[in-house]
């Protein structure tokens, strides 16, 4: 343990706030005991050198006493860390102990003392625990009388102006005996000492009460979030298993995708399918936002995607389909953008459509490039628009990589992009031909530069490899 974590204690960790406030207390109250025992010990040294007139062995005792139980108090705490159910209990015996015998042998100064077992415990916001400390602190008080003649504590009988002699005169003399001390002790003394502890506790009981309103509501937030959090897990489940999780590898071509969302629930999409034995369908769409209105406008989206650009070999008139119902009641304001294509198995042609995305990256003839040409904006933001379809040609050996701008925006500390020419070079270190070692070449390239900084967008990534044309394969 570091001196560090010795006086500040983690509690990132700790997500019940009824808890977690419990363990603040426990910490507090032990640091408290410890500078209690601290103070306790100067107070032995300095009666050991004559400081003091009272009595040098009682005081001595009272010392030794406080600094025993203050310190067995903080230990519990601290060996625990402030985090085990009996650690308030066993501190309050150490507290109401010291008040006690601080009660009982100085009386001067146990008015003063008594208030603080009441003032610790009541961040505790138990009302029980409150209770009972309540009732112990008052049994301490007018109680103690019934133990000062013993010590002969010096009471301050005088608080009403009386002039009372000392309890050695009484004693001397023979003029007072045992219960008309206590009598006196607990009528001057305890009952004024009384009514202001008494001040103290209303006080304490109405902080009590305050203070469990706003854990109460806490909690109630707390369990809001379990609630939302839970719901959200199963939203993220639902999520990843819209996404194709199984990827093709065959004779004529291979697949392989990956999505990372930045939230629980991204925006972002991927998908491939076999519209036909001769063509397969290629998608990567980016939704406005994140979180859950980007996942449930990602959801609509795909549905639309695939029924549009199964029913559409026209791909301009798909495009236009999805734009004009992804358009229809987006109250929210959404939009997408997306990349999708077809791409014909036998006479390797890819005709696709751009909707404001990305240019994707395609490896034709060995060389890495970026087909920037765009067939229109992205979808949502009007009805009625129209989109050229564009057309590319892949040999056997050429790759395509698709991906959302979470891949070249990401950023590192010093706020730099990642950008396309370091994503070309990372493509280009990987294995030609091997779909997963883009991916995960550009992953690794990408952690490597964002070293450590949070991820801002989702990151999504979908290669294809082209090995040969079907009527080849056969």
């Amino acid at each position: 343990m570091t001196l560090k974590q010795f006086f500040i204690w983690d509690n990132s960790d700790i997500k019940d706030p009824s808890f977690k406030n419990e363990v603040m207390t426990n910490r507090a109250i032990g640091f408290a005991l410890l500078n209690t025992s601290i103070v306790a010990a100067i107070g032995a040294f300095l009666n050991g050198l004559g400081v003091f007139k009272n009595d040098f062995l009682k005081t001595q005792i009272l010392c030794g006493i406080v600094i025993f139980f203050a310190l067995t108090g903080w230990l519990y705490c601290f060996l625990f860390a402030g985090r085990r159910k009996y650690i308030k209990y066993a501190m309050l015996v150490d507290i109401l102990v010291i008040a006690g015998a601080v009660s009982c042998t100085l009386s001067f100064f146990a008015a003063l003392f008594i208030v603080v077992p009441i003032i610790c415990i009541t961040r505790y916001y138990n009302l029980r625990f409150l209770i009972v400390t309540t009732g112990v602190s008052l049994f301490i008080i007018f109680g103690s009388p019934f133990v000062w003649p013993f010590f002969e504590s010096q009471a301050n009988l005088n608080l009403f102006g009386r002039d009372i002699p000392s309890i050695s005169a009484w004693i001397e003399n023979g003029s007072l005996d045992y219960w008309d001390y206590v009598r006196r002790g607990l009528l001057y003394m305890q009952l004024p000492s009384g009514l202001i502890f008494s001040s103290v506790a209303v006080y304490c009981f109405s902080t009590y009460f305050r203070g469990k309103a706003i854990v109460e509501e806490t909690m109630q937030r707390y369990a809001a979030e379990l609630r939302f959090s839970s719901e959200l897990s199963v939203a993220t489940s639902i999520q990843a298993d819209m996404l194709p999780k199984a990827f093709p590898q065959e004779v004529s071509y291979a697949l392989y995708a990956s999505m990372i969302p930045a939230k629980e629930v991204g925006g972002d999409l991927y998908d491939f399918f076999l519209v036909d034995e001769k063509h397969i369908a290629l998608i990567i769409a980016d939704v406005s936002g994140k979180g859950i209105p980007a996942a449930l406008f990602m959801a609509t989206a795909k549905t639309l995607f695939k029924d549009q650009i199964a029913l559409d070999v026209d791909l301009s008139v798909a495009a236009s389909k999805i734009n004009d119902r992804l358009c229809d009641g987006n109250s929210a304001g959404l939009f997408v953008t997306a990349w999708f294509g077809i791409f014909d198995l036998e006479k390797g042609i890819l005709r696709y459509v751009n909707a404001g995305h990305n240019p994707i990256a395609a490896r034709l003839s060995g060389e890495w490039q970026f087909l920037k040409d765009i067939s229109g904006p992205a979808f949502g933001y009007m009805e009625g628009l129209s989109y050229k379809v564009l057309e590319e040609t892949l040999n056997p050996g050429d790759d395509l990589f698709l991906y959302t701008d979470g891949v070249t925006e990401a950023n590192n500390p010093q706020e730099e992009l990642f950008g396309e020419k370091r994503l070309k070079e990372s493509l280009s270190k990987a294995h030609p031909g091997d779909p997963k070692a883009y991916i995960q070449g550009v992953l690794d390239d990408l952690g490597a530069f964002a070293a450590g900084k949070e991820q801002f967008d989702d990151i999504t990534m979908l290669t294809f490899s082209f090995f040969k044309r079907n009527e080849e394969a056969v």
